[in-house]
């Protein structure tokens, strides 16, 4: 039986990268280095091959970042239990408008023995979830999209895993929505094979969910980092940190290279050691809360960022466009049409207004990428790398604004 579902695993796992659009994923056989490492991960601990990760694989270091904040918040054992994190995934995803995302994930926790719950946030009824700290999380997941005062529905335990959750789904909603269809099938196939496919998907991800995964595992991937200000969420508090040498290597004292700084008082931190502006300040008066030892995490999304945050593919005057714009932004709708990212591409030396255009869409309106967004930004940079990592770099400025005010 485990032999048959391997095979199966494979099958759908590679049937799943002709699911991936404007790029071409590395097909498993001739990953080498690091994304052969990132394969090998991804098949062993979440059951197969799965698209949201193989698409980044043209660019490997993005993908083992990608693949970090997936793993360490979403897949490893942790405090809170798998089906809150899916629940999580879920929720984040109907805020997005992201259809691939919530089949999948909605379809794992029916998997994990949810049907209810998953067929009720599936179809967005988050308010008839019986179990109310279920539902309560959901809500917040859903609403996590905006800024808002609300108190979070986590203690200091959860929050790493809880947030890392929300940013990492914000950031991945966001990929997926560019480089994947709206539903889990590879081209062509009728939605009528919908639900065979989501139920051999459903059996091999419940499968590898009962398996044991320690933290940390994935961290091989990536050098350390040190730590930038906006994610206090996943840092300790000092008076734990004192006592675990596991966190030696975390500096809060960080320098911020992302361009974002929450409030210094929140993580005990200097205020001398603020950014240069544009700073992002954390909206809740508590500053969130402080959170309790979770290394793993905060190396994973230490590392992740440093990745990201380091391509060469982002000029820095896209760079500093988009921040600008995101300093602003409390998380409203920037509506349907492209005039906005337009008339502010246009403000950029001409060979960089495709770029510059291309990162405020994957930002703040993913839904409006399409090809011939796409094609102009190849005019300008051909190669499919250089595509993953300035959707990629602002995708992960749009999330880590998110993060600012969880």
């Amino acid at each position: 039986m485990a032999a048959m579902s391997g095979g199966r695993a494979k099958v759908l796992g590679r049937l799943g990268l002709t699911q991936v659009r404007y790029v071409s994923p590395l097909a498993p056989g001739a990953a080498k280095g690091r994304a052969a490492q990132v394969y090998r991960q991804v098949e062993r601990d979440f059951g197969l091959l799965a698209p949201p990760i193989a698409l980044h694989s043209p660019a490997p270091e993005v993908m083992a970042a990608c693949w970090l904040m997936v793993r360490e918040t979403l897949l490893a054992t942790g405090r809170v239990p798998r089906e809150l994190k899916e629940t999580i995934a879920t929720a984040v995803s109907l805020a997005n408008a992201c259809p691939f995302c919530v089949t999948v994930h909605s379809g794992t926790l029916h998997g994990l023995g949810q049907t209810t719950d998953a067929a009720l946030l599936y179809a967005d009824r988050i308010e008839e979830i019986a179990d109310p700290r279920q539902r309560t999380i959901a809500r917040w997941a859903k609403g996590s999209s905006t800024e808002s005062e609300a108190p979070p529905p986590y203690s200091a335990e959860e929050r790493p895993e809880m947030v890392g959750a929300t940013v990492m789904m914000h950031y991945l909603n966001r990929m997926v929505t560019i480089f994947l269809a709206d539903l889990p099938l590879p081209p062509g196939v009728p939605k009528v094979a919908l639900t065979p496919v989501m139920r051999a998907l459903g059996g091999i991800i419940r499968a590898a969910a009962t398996d044991t995964h320690p933290p940390g595992r994935a961290l091989e991937l990536l050098p350390a980092a040190t730590p930038p200000h906006d994610i206090d969420w996943a840092l300790p508090n000092p008076a734990v940190a004192v006592h675990d040498p596991a966190l030696a290597n975390l500096d809060p004292s960080a320098h911020n290279p992302a361009g974002f700084a929450l409030d210094p008082g929140a993580a005990g931190r200097d205020t001398t050691a603020a950014p240069p502006d544009p700073v992002v300040r954390n909206s809740r008066p508590d500053g969130g809360g402080a959170a309790r030892a979770n290394p793993a995490v905060a190396e994973a999304f230490t590392r992740a960022y440093a990745a990201i945050d380091g391509v060469e593919s982002v000029s820095a005057p896209v760079r500093e466009l988009v921040l600008t714009e995101l300093a602003r932004w409390r998380g409203e709708n920037r509506g349907l049409g492209r005039a906005w990212a337009d008339e502010l591409a246009n403000r950029l030396p001409e060979g960089q207004r495709s770029a510059g255009r291309l990162a405020l869409l994957s930002a703040f309106a993913a839904y409006q990428v399409d090809r011939s967004v796409i094609d102009a930004f190849r005019t300008d940079q051909p190669g499919d790398a250089a595509l993953i990592e300035l959707t990629a770099w602002a995708g992960l400025a749009a999330a880590r604004r998110i993060s600012t005010w969880l």
